[in-house]
């Protein structure tokens, strides 16, 4: 992690066998993964404070978890082609953060987390297939948030001895024609 990168583009590789994990980089505004499809391990992006945009257009396949803390900058999160997620997802404290849509999402085995995000309006997950959930979600702290869409979700499980609440949303100031 360095604080003098501004633009990250890696647009031949197309696997990674470990992690990416942008964090801590003052300078860093934009990471392209143009042809990235399959990453075994997390994608997180942490206290990046002019990250304004992360491109990967045709991943299909994270192994690991989505990890977007306190990037002040960032205002959407678009995974158009991800539909499977192997472990959590959480979005928080991202300053800026509007919207997140994961359209082609089908399965997802973790949390759903997503909390104090002040400017998040809307949530988007789960595309043309039956979406699968073994996990919990929790949408707390988005004091905007007036639309929240898990479109294709048939199943939600859940281990009781790892997971106390299934679902549970929380401080949601509007009630929109679009909510479920």
């Amino acid at each position: 992690t360095t604080n003098a990168i501004a633009v990250v583009p890696l647009p031949a590789l197309v696997k990674i066998g470990g992690n990416i994990r942008a964090a801590n980089n003052a300078a860093l505004e934009d990471l392209s993964f143009t042809n990235l499809q399959f990453l075994a391990g997390d994608f997180e992006m942490d206290s990046n404070s002019l990250l304004t945009s992360v491109n990967v257009p045709v991943l299909n396949t994270i192994e690991g978890s989505i990890d977007v803390m306190n990037n002040d900058e960032i205002q959407a999160i678009i995974f158009d082609c991800l539909e499977f997620l192997g472990a959590g997802f959480d979005m928080e404290s991202n300053s800026k953060l509007v919207s997140i849509s994961l359209p082609a999402l089908a399965n997802l085995n973790g949390n759903i987390r997503v909390s104090y995000n002040p400017q998040f309006v809307q949530m988007h997950f789960g595309g043309f297939n039956a979406m699968a959930l073994d996990g919990s979600i929790v949408v707390t702290g988005n004091d905007l948030l007036t639309a929240v869409s898990f479109n294709t979700l048939e199943t939600m499980t859940s281990s009781a001895n790892r997971i106390k609440q299934l679902f549970v949303i929380s401080t949601v100031s509007k009630h929109h024609p679009n909510w479920w």
